[in-house]
């Protein structure tokens, strides 16, 4: 399942979770309820880079009450300005499984950390979930 989309964040602020750039995707996972199905998620991202300091920007899979944005990250990955290559898209994959959970929301997102000394701003085109068999 792919989500295409073509954002740009500043990266002269600290976002909150609410204002990055997410993908809701509980009714997708909901769809494979009892399945078993279990998915990998991917991002595309482009940076646009003034030095090597600090991170450029993180992603992560996070879940939510039900009824408001109380909630936390399940996984959140950090990725240092020193790691990306200016202006340049590249994937970034969360390192665990994904899978459904009926008692959350549960959202992907990427946010710009605030490095305005060393990042300008982060471009985001394409989430994925990508379909994953455990052994």
């Amino acid at each position: 399942m792919v989500f295409d989309v073509c954002v740009k964040q500043t990266a002269d602020k600290t976002w909150t979770m609410g204002q990055s750039i997410f993908w809701s995707i509980r009714d997708i996972l909901k769809e494979t309820e009892g399945t078993g199905l279990k998915y990998k998620m991917r991002v595309r991202v482009k940076v646009d880079k003034k030095g090597d300091i600090g991170n450029a920007f993180s992603y992560a899979h996070a879940y939510f009450n039900m009824n408001d944005w109380a909630g936390d990250n399940v996984q959140l990955i950090a990725i240092p300005a020193q790691a990306v290559n200016n202006r340049e898209w590249q994937w970034y994959e969360l390192p665990d499984v994904i899978e459904y959970r009926p008692d959350v929301r549960q959202i992907v997102y990427v946010v710009a950390e605030n490095n305005p000394e060393n990042v300008s701003a982060i471009y985001v085109d394409t989430f994925e979930l990508v379909p994953v068999t455990e052994k």
